[in-house]
């Protein structure tokens, strides 16, 4: 395999797929948050009822604000920057007008068919995203074969929700 992609900058798309990957921390961390509350209420016999409220309603608010800040604020360099893709058998290589990174396919745990890219998950909440309409037909049926003969593909992801 080898195959060269010219990836341009598409501030939406980017910035959904950040969504996708901290939706599940945010899940967990409201859950987290709001079992603490609720012992923390019990514990000390109910705080004040307005107060009580006011702590777990606000938290999972604060929490998903902390998280949109981040995916906004990480990838505030990426959404504006055309990056060069080169896979190989070997390696990916991603290469930014002043930086690249490479990566041996050892480091990415699977692929994800998102609904507009290819999400090559290094970890539960980091990923490379390789948009589809990046690829040719012939580099799209390449790069599938190669995903399914290291064992990389997984199943299409559900259409997620987006605000944008």
């Amino acid at each position: 395999m080898d195959i060269t992609l010219v990836i341009e900058p598409d501030p939406r798309r980017t910035l959904r797929i950040s969504r996708y990957l901290v939706r599940p921390l945010f899940l967990k961390l409201a859950c987290v948050s709001v079992v603490g509350d609720v012992l923390i209420v019990s514990v000390t016999g109910g705080l004040h009822g307005v107060f009580s409220i006011a702590l777990m309603i606000s938290t999972p608010v604060i929490l998903g604000l902390v998280l949109e800040w981040r995916a906004r604020l990480g990838v505030r360099y990426i959404r504006r920057s055309r990056m060069t893709a080169e896979l190989t058998e070997d390696s990916l290589r991603l290469s930014l007008p002043d930086r690249s990174s490479n990566w041996r396919w050892a480091a990415v745990q699977r692929v994800v068919d998102h609904r507009d890219a290819w999400l090559l998950k290094l970890s539960t909440h980091q990923a490379l995203i390789l948009p589809k309409e990046a690829f040719t037909d012939q580099q799209r049926a390449e790069f599938l074969a190669f995903a399914e003969r290291k064992g990389f593909l997984v199943a299409a992801v559900a259409s997620t929700r987006s605000r944008l």
